[in-house]
């Protein structure tokens, strides 16, 4: 059986009976783009992954009461104002933000989640929100559908989308695309991002609720920026909801299973590669850990580590830095046991630097695209981290954040 996976130029208005699309409300000023609207032409199922952070953003709490309950029309996001740490009142006004839309487009209240994004501990302005949907309406009306991955970013310096369609034995058997948006607040167990995905393949909804939280556990779960987890970070996968009696063949599951997690690789690449300030996108691989979880401790340790950061910035392959990170992970390491490469260059082999490869390193440390791989050389355990640097711009972007 021959299957192929087809990349997406269109993001979420590539998906049959999805339209998506951006306006300005007047959060941001300046006629930006701040309210975005995905809408289904008929209704579709909704599961999600949401923030650990013990402090959660209004609309999450709302969100995770209703996303499993029913089928979904319209999903709102917004950029600019989190609506966080703002109280019954916070929570008021998502209800009465979701209350304006059902009643604007004619569908149940229950069939609209929302979502947001921006500053902290500011109430959202319900009036903006009630033009911005006004717009959505007019935008609708003339079909006008773009602008959503733009409407969404905060200090994203691009909007991310991607897609693939799957063809099986030649034949297009169905479509999946998203969009996100993070650049900042980035760390795993869901950085701070928000990730919206959908396909038009029908499916039942816990083959769709375990196969979203498997996959975002090894793409959006293994990517750091500062180390930080943000109050509204939420992932969603829609799709059409299966007609009773009816179930697709494994083989069209399991490709379902590989384009979603192809489609949210590729978003978390892009968060990381828009990393705020960031100037380089690292994969760090860790093999032959004890265990699965020492591997993702080690690996998450030395993506994070701030000196490691800066060392990439510098372009100083500090190659100390990173065994230093990995012994204070934690995990069950042996130093006589590491092997670090570079690439494909091996430069550090049973825990000894090779001299002669510390040119080969300094060339290597100037690229924007690198690979550092640590096997610990004590068992069968594995993980993956996508990181980028820490720059002085990094600073800036955050200093200056209001």
């Amino acid at each position: 059986m021959k299957i192929k996976y087809r990349k997406i130029k269109k993001g979420l208005n590539s998906i049959s009976g999805v339209k998506a699309l951006g306006v300005s409300s007047g959060i941001k000023g300046n006629n930006r783009l701040d309210l975005a609207m995905i809408f289904f032409d008929e209704p579709f199922m909704a599961e999600a992954v949401f923030t650990k952070n013990k402090i959660k953003a209004a609309p999450v709490k709302v969100a995770k009461a209703k996303v499993s309950k029913g089928l979904k029309k319209i999903i709102l996001i917004n950029s600019g104002n989190a609506n966080a740490c703002t109280g019954e009142e916070g929570i008021k006004r998502v209800n009465e933000i979701e209350k304006y839309a059902a009643e604007k487009f004619g569908v149940s209240q229950s069939a609209v989640i929302s979502s947001s994004t921006g500053i902290i501990g500011v109430q959202i302005p319900i009036d903006k929100i009630r033009k911005g949907i006004d717009s959505l309406f007019q935008r609708a009306a003339k079909k006008e559908f773009f602008g959503a991955a733009e409407a969404i970013m905060t200090t994203d310096t691009f909007p991310k989308e991607f897609g693939v369609e799957v063809f099986i034995n030649g034949k297009k058997k169905f479509s999946i695309a998203g969009m996100a948006k993070g650049a900042g607040m980035i760390a795993p167990d869901m950085a701070t991002m928000l990730s919206f995905i959908a396909t038009d393949l029908p499916l039942e909804r816990q083959f769709l609720k375990r196969t979203l939280r498997d996959t975002v556990d090894k793409t959006f779960n293994c990517i750091t920026i500062d180390g930080d987890m943000s109050t509204n970070d939420s992932v969603f996968c829609f799709a059409p909801p299966l007609e009773r009696g009816k179930k697709p063949q494994k083989y069209i599951l399991d490709a379902f299973k590989r384009s979603l997690s192809i489609c949210m690789d590729e978003l978390a690449k892009k968060i990381v590669e828009d990393g705020e300030g960031s100037t380089k996108f690292v994969e760090i691989k860790i093999e032959g850990a004890k265990s699965t979880k020492d591997a993702k401790t080690v690996a998450s340790k030395i993506a994070n580590s701030l000196l490691f950061k800066c060392a990439l910035f510098g372009k100083d392959p500090n190659w100390g830095r990173i065994a230093a990170s990995a012994g204070a992970s934690g995990a069950e390491i042996y130093e006589e046991k590491i092997d670090i490469y570079f690439g494909k260059m091996k430069a550090v082999s049973s825990g000894k630097f090779k001299e002669e490869y510390r040119k080969k390193l300094i060339d290597y440390f100037k690229r924007k695209n690198m690979e550092i791989t640590v096997d610990l050389n004590i068992g069968n355990g594995s993980a993956k981290v996508y990181t980028c640097d820490l720059s002085f711009d990094y600073v800036k972007i955050n200093s200056e954040y209001n």
